[in-house]
């Protein structure tokens, strides 16, 4: 997985902010990103690449290999994606 930075000057992020905002929800936005990035192919639904699935999976507890379960929350999601190998974000015991 990959993404980007974009480091601007305080007035320009200020502006940004007030500018940059859309009708749509961040739930439609993150979904939108989650196509056009690929990231459906392997955690969609119907994927043939056995990834962890996504869809629902905020705010309820995740298994992991180690039998442990753990709640996914911002923090789950953000290591999972930035750290998938770590054993706090990661591999899950089944699709």
């Amino acid at each position: 997985m990959i993404g980007w930075v974009v480091v601007m000057e305080p007035s320009e992020y200020q502006q940004w902010l007030e500018e940059g905002t859309t009708e749509e929800s961040m739930s439609v936005a993150g979904e939108r990103l989650f196509r056009r990035l690929g990231c459906s192919g392997c955690h969609g639904a119907n994927a043939t690449v056995r990834a962890p699935l996504l869809d629902g999976v905020y705010g309820h507890p995740v298994a992991l290999e180690t039998g442990r379960f753990v709640q996914a929350d911002e923090r789950y999601i953000r290591d999972s994606i930035l750290l998938p190998a770590s054993g706090g974000g990661g591999r899950v015991t089944s699709r």
